[in-house]
C-alpha cells in the first residue's frame, strides 16, 4: 500500500515539475517513511542502555459468583457493590506479573439467584467465557452444586468464608477456603475463660445451616475441653424471627452464658435483643460470626449492647491492615458508603490467589494448585497467615489468617478489638 501511494504522489507531481524532479523527490518521500518507521519501531524497544521496555499489560479475569438477585440479595448487596472498587483497588497495588507481563485485574460478577440452579446456570456461563479463577458463593448448597462442573473443568474456587467442611476434602482439589469458621472455635473458648472465667455452664442456640452440624461437633468439643457444661443445646429455623420461646427454654436452665453459633446480622440482633429483654445479662458470644460488629452494635438498644463478642475484625478499628485500610478509602469514595465488613469480602478471597498465582508464575491452574499447596505460609488482607486443615478437611487447602475477636463492651464505649494466637 505504502508503493501504491508513493506512485500517486509521484504521477501527480510530474504534471507540475519535470521527470528527474518528481524522481528525487519521491526518493526523499520513502527516506523520510523509512526515517518514521525506525522511530516508531526501534526506539521504544531499545528504550534506554540496557533497559528493555515494559510489556503492555493483559487482563486476568476473575468471576465473583454472588446472590445478586433472589431471596438473599439483600443480605449480600455490600459484597456485591464492593466488586468494580476491589477491583479498582487491586489494579491500584499493581495487579499481578508474571513472567514479567503485568496482567490487570478484572472482577467479573455472576448472580447465582441465591439458588443452586442459579449457581449451576452461572458456572455453566463461566465455564463457556473460558475464566479459570472463581470467588465462589459463600452459601454451600450452591458451592456444591457447582462443584462437579468445576472441578471437572479444573476451574480454581475460593470460597471467602465457609463452615461447611463437607464441601471440602481431596475430592475437591480445585476448592481453596480464605477463611473457615470451625478454626477460630478454640480461641473463641480462650477468649471466653479469660474474659468471663465465671461462665460455666452455657446455653447454645444455633441455627439449622447446612453447614452447622459439623461446626456444632467441634464447638461443643471444644466447651468440653474447656470444662464447659452446655445445659441447653438446641437448632433453630433459617428465617426464624421469635427467638422468645426458645430462649425461655434456654433461660430455665440457668445457664452462665450463651453461644450463637454463627449466622446474619438479624438473628444476632434478635437473639441478643430478646435474651436481654428475657432478663439475661451475661456474655453472649458467636464463636464464628453473625455480621460487621459495628452494624450490630448501632443495631441494638443500650439495655442490650453489652458483654458480646464474636470473632473477626473490626474493620474501622486503628489496628486493621494497610490493605484494609486503603479499600476502607477506595469504598467510601466510590460508593459514599460507610465501610463494613462485608465490602472486604471479595478482597479477601482475591488476595491471596493472587499471590499464589505470582509465587506459581503461571496461569495453569494445576500449577496453581500444586503450589499452593506445598505453600506454608501465605499473605492474607490481615497480614502474615499460614495454609492448614489436613487434620479437618484433609489436605491444606485452608487460608489461617490471625484470629481477631472483638466485643462490644457498652453502647457507648469503642469496640474493643484485637489479635490472638490461632492454634491448630
Amino acid at each position: 500500500m505504502k508503493t501504491i501511494g508513493l506512485r500517486r504522489v509521484a504521477t501527480s507531481h510530474s504534471l507540475k515539475t519535470s521527470a528527474k524532479e518528481g524522481f528525487m523527490k519521491t526518493i526523499g518521500l520513502r527516506l523520510a517513511i523509512f526515517s518514521l518507521f525506525l522511530t516508531i519501531v526501534f526506539i521504544p524497544v531499545l528504550g534506554s542502555p540496557g533497559h528493555a521496555a515494559a510489556p503492555a499489560s493483559t487482563t486476568l479475569k476473575i468471576a465473583v459468583l454472588n446472590s445478586i438477585t433472589g431471596p438473599m440479595a439483600a443480605g449480600f448487596k455490600d459484597i456485591s457493590e464492593a466488586v468494580k472498587p476491589t477491583e479498582k483497588l487491586l489494579n491500584e497495588k499493581g495487579g499481578v506479573t508474571i513472567g514479567g507481563q503485568k496482567y490487570r485485574i478484572e472482577l467479573v460478577s455472576y448472580d447465582d439467584q441465591s439458588s443452586p440452579p442459579g449457581a449451576v446456570a452461572a458456572a455453566n456461563k463461566i465455564l463457556q467465557e473460558q475464566i479459570h479463577f472463581v470467588l465462589a458463593p459463600i452459601f454451600m448448597p450452591s458451592n456444591l452444586a457447582i462443584a462437579p462442573i468445576t472441578e471437572q473443568a479444573k476451574i480454581l474456587r475460593v470460597q471467602a468464608a465457609t463452615i461447611g467442611a463437607e464441601q471440602y476434602g481431596p475430592k475437591n482439589r480445585y476448592l481453596f477456603a480464605a477463611r473457615f469458621g470451625t478454626c477460630y472455635i478454640p480461641v473463641i473458648y480462650d477468649y471466653l475463660a479469660k474474659a468471663y472465667p465465671q461462665a460455666k455452664s452455657i446455653a447454645r442456640l444455633i441455627p439449622d445451616d447446612p453447614g452447622a452440624r459439623h461446626f456444632s461437633d467441634n464447638d461443643v468439643k471444644e466447651a468440653q475441653k474447656h470444662g464447659i457444661e452446655i445445659v441447653f443445646n438446641e437448632f433453630f429455623r433459617i428465617g426464624m424471627e421469635d427467638f422468645y420461646p426458645l430462649l425461655t427454654k434456654a433461660l430455665e436452665k440457668k445457664p452462665d452464658a450463651i453461644d450463637i453459633g454463627f449466622g446474619i446480622l438479624p438473628w444476632g440482633k434478635g437473639l441478643i435483643t430478646q435474651a436481654r429483654e428475657l432478663g439475661f445479662n451475661g456474655p453472649m458470644y458467636a464463636p464464628d460470626f453473625v455480621g460487621d460488629i459495628n452494624l450490630l452494635k448501632g443495631m441494638l438498644d443500650a439495655k442490650s449492647a453489652h458483654d458480646f463478642f464474636q470473632w473477626g475484625p473490626d474493620v474501622l478499628s486503628p489496628k486493621m491492615t494497610p490493605i484494609v485500610k486503603d479499600l476502607r478509602k477506595v469504598i467510601e469514595k466510590e460508593l459514599s458508603v460507610k465501610f463494613n465488613f462485608d465490602h472486604t469480602i471479595a478482597l479477601g478471597a482475591v488476595w491471596p490467589l493472587l499471590k499464589v498465582i505470582e509465587k506459581a508464575q503461571s496461569l495453569d491452574t494445576d500449577k496453581v494448585v500444586d503450589t499452593w499447596e506445598k505453600m506454608q505460609s501465605i499473605e492474607s488482607i490481615y497480614g502474615k497467615s499460614r495454609m492448614g486443615g489436613e487434620m479437618l478437611i484433609g489436605n491444606n487447602h485452608i487460608v489461617l489468617a490471625p484470629a481477631m475477636i472483638s466485643r462490644i463492651v457498652e453502647k457507648d464505649k469503642p469496640i474493643e478489638f484485637g489479635y490472638y494466637e490461632l492454634k491448630d
